[in-house]
């Protein structure tokens, strides 16, 4: 009787250990990915936010000595009616890059990532940049493409007289490697 017990007691251990285990071994729900092209844009049905990536103008020749030089830093914070998170920052890796904003609503209803890949001209066989950002509460990502040597804005613009608010991820990955400048900024569009 005594074994009998053991064992009911055993298996009941095991029992509840597996149902324990059975949550860790479960997949994260994979979210949809949208892909853009420079020129394209995309709106959200579920949220009504629009994706765009537009052509831009790369950086000036004042803007490429400050980010250079590493003294003259260009100034974040309000500028010619837009907030900046992050202004010249050179990226110069193997591996890919992700940062993290916290976007403020009162700042405005477009949130954008102006990426410059004109560096990426001096990396052998360098085929472009993805540029990809997530946004809380969107269930979807958005992806899109930069080709080596251009620059181009990507935005998420809130449509509806709210502002954009909340953490947005961008994350930039370079073929074979990633060489580029950017800004990130929010303005009311």
């Amino acid at each position: 009787m005594k074994k009998m017990k053991k064992l009911t007691s055993l298996l009941l251990v095991l029992v509840m250990s597996l149902a324990l285990a059975v949550p860790c071994f479960a997949a994260e729900p994979e979210r949809e990915v949208i892909r853009l092209e420079l020129g394209e844009s995309y709106t959200d049905p579920e949220t009504g936010y629009t994706y765009s990536f537009k052509p831009c103008a790369g950086f000036t020749e004042q803007e490429i000595l400050a980010i250079r030089s590493r003294t003259a830093r260009l100034a974040t914070g309000y500028a010619n009616g837009k907030y900046y998170y992050s202004r010249g920052v050179e990226i110069n890796s193997g591996r890919p890059y992700t940062a993290y904003y916290n976007a403020d609503e009162s700042r405005g209803n477009v949130f954008a990532f102006k990426i410059d890949s004109a560096p990426s001209n001096n990396i052998p066989n360098h085929d472009g940049t993805t540029i990809s950002t997530f946004a809380d509460g969107v269930h979807k990502g958005v992806e899109a493409y930069l080709p080596c040597g251009q620059a181009g804005t990507f935005e998420i613009r809130s449509d509806y007289g709210e502002g954009i608010g909340g953490n947005v991820e961008m994350t930039l990955e370079g073929d074979p490697s990633l060489w580029v400048w950017y800004d990130v900024y929010q303005y009311r569009g």
